[in-house]
């Protein structure tokens, strides 16, 4: 089963992946080089034993994106505990946050972890929570650039702004009027001439559609689990605002929570942008340190901040490595294939 997760031969894909991180490297050591590590490393020895306490702030925001991924379970279906889903989840997204391949590796990653019985619903409740997630960070990037577009609007930067706000905004409709209207997103791509002719494409479309009347149903017979699920994604964001706020006021940074919201929407944007780019070493902190410049905080603030991020985001991508080790040889495999026969059952949707 390992060698299915970790290939023996290294892919071209993988060879990207080093190629890419080797870029964004280089790219790092000149902005350290520009902006002077030793200034950079001096603001980071400044945060002391507050960094324990915004390691738990991190650690918060994986909790609440648990809580908000159980919700996409029904009770009698989630055959594991929250402590094994909270694993589960930093497992998968410590590879998504390593590797190029980010949400493409880290969610089948999640599906193979939450066991073999009951796939189907293994798989609705991950695209669930993707779809979720992808949707409330629609709008917390949607409020983002409406931040940025009151206070920096005038001027040639309205091209900008304008055109970005119209455009997630109009993301975020879809995706509701496609939620509220059932419509199959899916099975429809699938349709596409690109995809008519593949053969195995063409043999996984009943499979889609099951999915998507699984989805379908849940979500007619939970109707106010998607609201909980998009609040508790938000409040998982809006966290990161809150620890761009005590790493400044721990580094005797003056700020405000309207310029740190800007900063947080800004730099989360940069790193979708990238996602290609493993763990977006480099353009990160080059987002982080225009954005920071481009909100008048002090000089060389912006990449002190992204290394301290950084830190915290390696940490607990390491305790993932960790739980993807722990339970891949080690954890109870039994618990995953209890109650078979309800999660074959639930291949069916209900009418």
């Amino acid at each position: 089963m390992a060698s299915n997760i970790f290939p023996r031969k290294p892919t071209r894909s993988q060879l990207l992946s080093i190629l890419l991180f080797c870029v964004g490297l280089i790219l790092l050591i000149r902005l350290l080089t520009e902006v002077g590590l030793w200034a950079s490393l001096e603001r980071l020895k400044s945060l002391g034993w507050m960094s324990v306490f915004l390691l738990g702030v991190t650690g918060l925001a994986h909790l609440i994106k648990v809580w908000a991924w159980s919700l996409a379970f029904e009770k009698k279906e989630r055959t594991v505990g929250l402590v094994h889903l909270w694993l589960i989840r930093l497992a998968g997204e410590s590879l998504s946050y390593m590797s190029s391949a980010g949400m493409f590796l880290g969610d089948p990653v999640k599906v193979s972890l939450l066991g073999n019985s009951g796939r189907l619903v293994s798989i609705s409740s991950v695209v669930m929570d993707r779809a979720v997630y992808i949707f409330s960070l629609a709008l917390f990037l949607l409020g983002g650039l409406l931040a940025h577009l009151f206070a920096f609007g005038g001027g040639s930067l309205l091209k900008v702004f304008v055109p970005a706000v119209l455009g997630v905004a109009f993301v975020v409709i879809m995706m509701v009027w496609a939620i509220r209207r059932e419509v199959r997103v899916l099975s429809a791509a699938l349709k596409l001439p690109f995809a008519n002719g593949s053969a195995r494409l063409a043999r996984g479309r009943e499979k889609v559609r099951q999915l998507e009347d699984y989805i379908f149903t849940f979500q007619r017979q939970n109707p106010s689990r998607f609201p909980l699920m998009v609040f508790l994604n938000l409040l998982a964001q809006f966290l990161i605002v809150a620890e761009i706020r005590w790493i400044f006021l721990a580094m005797e940074v003056p700020s405000d929570w309207f310029r740190c919201f800007m900063l947080a929407t800004s730099t989360k944007a940069i790193s979708l942008a990238f996602f290609f780019i493993p763990v977006q070493i480099g353009v990160f902190e080059g987002g982080n340190l225009l954005f920071a410049d481009l909100l008048d905080f002090p000089e060389n603030v912006g990449v002190a901040m992204a290394l301290a991020r950084r830190l915290f985001d390696l940490a607990w991508a390491i305790v993932g490595l960790a739980a993807l080790a722990l339970l891949f040889f080690k954890w109870p495999r039994a618990s995953l294939s209890t109650t078979s026969s309800e999660g074959n059952e639930a291949l069916e949707p209900q009418k």
